[in-house]
């Protein structure tokens, strides 16, 4: 099997805590899974407000966009949620490069297919790999960029590695007509996030992970030997580096063991104890999602050398899209 995926999964089944990273969570099998959250679950509120949002203010979002400009989304997935702008910037301009970069190929390369079908003039060009090999292949790009990170991917980061992240967003629009637009769950209701996570369309896709690993390292990880874990934290001001995250509220997910279980990794030869009741979490250090004050991510924007040109938000405050450039002063 891959070197690099031994290397960057089995650390996080071997630590303690246990996690996995969550980027794998995102194979055909489960972009599929995490299609049925955003069209299923009757409390996902993400998708269903920022497809408004993204509806409602798309000429200004396209505002700087011309003939030579360069579209690419993170983590595109199917990219249903850019339908509404690549129409629009067809209208304007005739033409567009469009680039969606997602980890999982086949289904990347499927939602390409699908794009040209339903926009003949679109020049879709797929990236497959993590986030910042997509950042750096689009800084090679020539044209003005528009960068789109939506869904409140960014909240799935590693806190540590935010701030360096931003920055290579910053360094890969660094010019004047560039932009990132980038969406964030404000939601900031406890309940009402923990019944989102909780439904059974997103525990499916969860569940994602387990189903993985057995057929990635030929594992026998038994999923009636686990139950889905779901606890929302509040804490104080985390310290990372050089920036702070005042007040920060997140999500922990990942599946609890229900008893304790040796689960053997039969391809590579590991096998993983498990205690009964201990977490395998997604994401390290399993905080998965945290939930933002538009100011507390600024902050971390600024530090990072990107500036605010524009956000805007539903009337309950769910959800916030910013349209950020980098701060050339």
């Amino acid at each position: 099997m891959q070197t690099d995926l031994v290397s960057t999964i089995l650390p996080g089944l071997l630590s303690s805590p246990k996690y996995v990273p969550q980027w794998y969570t995102y194979d055909k099998l489960g972009s599929e899974l995490f299609d049925r959250v955003t069209n299923e679950n009757p409390d996902y509120h993400l998708y269903r407000v920022e497809m408004s949002l993204l509806k409602e203010h798309t000429d200004k979002i396209i505002d700087n966009f011309d003939e030579t400009s360069v579209f690419a989304e993170l983590g595109a997935g199917n990219s249903s949620k850019m339908h509404r702008l690549i129409e629009a910037i067809l209208k304007k301009e005739g033409s567009l490069r469009f680039i969606p970069i997602d980890i999982s190929k086949e289904y990347v390369e499927e939602s390409a297919k699908n794009l040209i079908k339903l926009f003949p003039l679109l020049d879709v060009q797929p990236f497959v790999g993590h986030y910042l090999d997509g950042m750096v292949h689009v800084k090679s790009l020539q044209g003005s960029k528009l960068l789109v990170f939506l869904g409140s991917s960014f909240s799935s980061i590693p806190e540590a590695q935010m701030l360096p992240f931003l920055e290579t967003i910053r360094d890969a629009i660094e010019g004047n007509r560039d932009r990132l637009l980038i969406g964030l769950d404000t939601n900031r209701n406890p309940e009402r996030v923990k019944k989102i996570y909780s439904h059974p369309t997103f525990v499916d896709f969860m569940r994602n992970i387990l189903t993985r690993l057995n057929k990635d390292f030929q594992a026998d990880f038994m999923q009636d030997k686990f139950d889905p874990y779901v606890e929302y934290n509040k804490s104080n001001d985390q310290n990372i580096e050089d920036w702070i995250i005042e007040d920060p509220e997140y999500l922990n997910t990942g599946f609890r063991s229900k008893c304790q279980q040796t689960v053997t990794l039969e391809r590579i030869g590991k096998t993983i104890d498990l205690e009964e009741g201990e977490v395998i979490h997604i994401n390290s250090p399993g905080k998965t999602s945290i939930k933002w004050d538009w100011k507390q991510f600024e902050k971390l924007a600024k530090a990072a050398g990107l500036t605010t040109e524009q956000i805007w938000t539903d009337q309950d405050n769910l959800f916030t899209l910013g349209l950020m450039k980098a701060d050339l002063q």
